[in-house]
């Protein structure tokens, strides 16, 4: 993908959809034949959205995307198009302007991290001023140095990493010491790394991950920082945490 001087990688799955989209469509109708009518279904160059697709140099198909109406007693969406060489506008089913107008960021790749939670072994915090520590599964427990970590923690928090998109994209961002980490280690996956870098009090950090090494994210919106970097007592029982306050 390509806008201005941004270059990103595409989601591939979202690009998929599109072309299956436009190689379905069958119209319906001819809802106008001149030129006249352009301007009132949105298919002239100034309101529609052109969509060129190529194999290589090769143009397969022009075709300009108009407005859509909805129809209450179908509950059905009606699309307007037109080839981008011919005057005559033909009515489709479905929500195709909605489909293909989307903001760029929306095409883009937005997979921060992506993983099976029943292949990590170890996980591996690393925080400033000796407050990390590692979250290792042994035996089928987790554990945080001697002490077993609460399995229904462990488990939200797994689950809560195992898929993570974001579209808060920080095209700008050229990173600098990170400062905190987190890697995750497993059977049948290479290790994953996920970074925060220190930002303003609205994005707070810029995170990196490995998954995705070429792109940066924004943690304020989204919260990245709060979902992957957790802290130690986060993941130990109640009761581990009482003893601990005794002994002090």
């Amino acid at each position: 993908m390509q806008k201005g001087k941004i270059i990103a990688e595409a989601d591939s799955n979202s690009v998929r959809n599109l072309i299956k989209t436009f190689k379905l469509i069958k119209p319906q109708r001819i809802a106008a034949s001149d030129k006249s009518k352009w301007k009132e279904y949105s298919t002239d160059d100034s309101l529609g959205t052109r969509v060129k697709f190529y194999t290589g140099e090769d143009l397969l198909a022009d075709v300009i995307v108009g407005r859509f109406s909805y129809n209450n007693t179908t509950r059905s969406g009606i699309s307007y198009l037109r080839l981008y060489n011919e005057e005559g506008i033909y009515a489709t089913d479905g929500f195709i302007p909605m489909e293909v107008n989307q903001p760029f960021n929306q095409w883009r790749n937005k997979l921060v991290f992506k993983g099976d939670k029943n292949n990590f072994s170890k996980l591996v915090f690393n925080y400033p001023v000796d407050s990390g520590f590692v979250l290792v599964k042994e035996n089928n427990k987790w554990k945080i140095d001697t002490a077993f970590a609460d399995s229904s923690k462990v488990e939200q928090y797994l689950n809560s990493i195992s898929h993570v998109n974001s579209s808060s994209f920080e095209d700008n961002y050229t990173g600098i010491n990170s400062v905190i980490t987190l890697a995750i280690e497993g059977n049948n996956m290479n290790q994953a790394t996920i970074k925060a870098f220190p930002s303003d009090s609205i994005r707070k950090f810029v995170i990196h991950s490995s998954d995705n090494p070429e792109v940066f994210f924004s943690a304020g919106n989204e919260k990245l920082d709060e979902k992957f970097f957790k802290g130690k007592n986060y993941f130990l029982s109640t009761s581990v945490n009482k003893k601990s306050v005794k002994k002090k």
